[in-house]
């Protein structure tokens, strides 16, 4: 993941001092974007370092919900496009297509 976001400015301000990128699990991802281009830009690139150190993504497994979204246009992950959901479950907090938590898994 480092290799895929260095010398890249699309974190999302967390703090004054600090910015967050993306939230690591141990088998499972999330990538935090501003815009449709940075999505599918990091997208392809995620998955072709994967691919070079013999790591595979899931096209099947992947899903993108994109909150506060005007862009219509699908996310693709090597031609295909990845499932859009109106819900994601962080850390036991189920969080809305709104930005908002809709309650706790």
């Amino acid at each position: 993941m480092k290799t895929c976001t260095k010398q890249r400015r699309n974190r999302i301000q967390w703090t004054l001092n600090t910015q967050l990128e993306e939230l690591d699990f141990a088998d499972d991802l999330a990538l935090l974007f501003h815009s449709h281009q940075q999505m599918q830009e990091k997208t392809n690139e995620l998955a072709a370092i994967s691919s070079r150190v013999g790591l595979n993504l899931h096209k099947w497994k992947t899903k993108i919900l994109k909150v506060n979204a005007v862009s219509m246009v699908p996310v693709k992950l090597e031609g295909n496009e990845i499932d859009e959901v109106d819900t994601f479950t962080y850390l036991g907090s189920i969080i809305d297509k709104n930005g908002g938590t809709v309650g706790y898994a």
